[in-house]
Formats: C-alpha cells, structure tokens, sequence
C-alpha cells in the first residue's frame, strides 16, 4: 500500500510533466507519444506490487511457483511486446510486459496467495 501510495502519484506527475522533463532535457529534439508515457506510468504503478509480491512469496519458499509464473511471464513478455509493438509502436513494448505481468504474475496470485495464506495458517 505504501509502494503504491508513493509510486502511483509520482507516475501520474511523471506522465502530466513529461513534455516539460523532454524539453529542458533534449531541448525538444524528442517527444515521446502519449501512449507511450501512458504505458510507463501504468508499468511504474503495477511494479507497486512485485516487490512486495516476490518477498511474500520468497519468504514463504513458493519459489517453483515463482520459477513457472515468471517463466511463462518472459515468454509471454516477449511474444506480447512483439506483436504489440507491431501494432502499436514503442509503446508496445511496455505494454506488453504489463499484458504478461497481468496475466502471469497477477491473476495466478489472486489464487495461489489466498491459498498458500491458508496453508500456512494451518501450519
């Protein structure tokens, strides 16, 4: 909570003052597409949680779950930022990691946290 209390508005700062950042940084030879700082802010917010996520689990010696999720995760990162990026452009790439961490990190441990809560309650 205090990861994402921090994190989520900085992002959001980050997104609104990036045009500004770009132009006193490379005196305005770039502009990134919203899109794209959309997707970074989004990515900055979601990483609130995996630290957080990976202690628990280390801590509690879920490592061959987190071998599998974070396996599957990287192949999915790649064939997700791959086909978005196509698509989409630059911010593909991003976008795509915040697919696959959603997808393989998230929704599995909707699950699979619960449960092992459970378990070593029991224990």
């Amino acid at each position: 909570a205090l990861g994402l209390a921090v994190n989520l508005p900085a992002a959001v700062l980050l997104y609104f003052a990036a045009p500004m950042i770009m132009g006193w940084w490379v005196k305005g030879s770039l502009q990134p597409p919203q899109l794209l700082l959309a997707a970074l802010a989004i990515w900055a917010a979601l990483n609130s949680f995996n630290g957080p996520l990976g202690m628990f689990l280390n801590g509690a010696g879920a490592l061959r779950y987190q071998a599998v999720s974070c396996g599957l995760m990287a192949v999915a990162n790649l064939a997700f930022s791959i086909f978005l990026t196509r698509k989409l452009g630059i911010a593909g790439v991003v976008l795509g990691s915040i697919a696959a961490q959603a997808l393989f990190c998230y929704l599995p441990a909707l699950v699979y946290v619960p449960r092992l809560i459970r378990r070593m309650e029991k224990a």
